[in-house]
Formats: C-alpha cells, sequence, structure tokens
C-alpha cells in the first residue's frame, strides 16, 4: 500500500472494515470483520528493496 489513508477510507466503506494499529509499527493496520482481523496493511519503509522482473 502506497496511501494507507485512502485504504483507510476505501476498504471500510466497501467492506465494512474495521481499522485498529497493529503491533509492527506506526505504518501498519490490521482491518476487522465481524470481530475477526481478516487483513494486515502498511506503507513501505524507504529500506525495503523492490526488484521488477
Amino acid at each position: 500500500m502506497c496511501d494507507l489513508a485512502a485504504t483507510q477510507t476505501f476498504y471500510p466503506a466497501v467492506l465494512d472494515w474495521k481499522f485498529h494499529r497493529g503491533t509492527l509499527g506506526e505504518g501498519f493496520m490490521v482491518a476487522w470483520a465481524n470481530a475477526r482481523p481478516v487483513a494486515g496493511v502498511g506503507t513501505r519503509p524507504a529500506s525495503f528493496a523492490t526488484t521488477m522482473v
């Protein structure tokens, strides 16, 4: 995810998810539905290297 704020707006509107802070840091959230965790979303640290193949 590159836009955590947009994610927290989109998924609750579409899937009725509720977001709560996760334990993996400030840029990470856990989405909940029906009192169960359903997804983890977060920003990618700049130090995380990506390779396009």
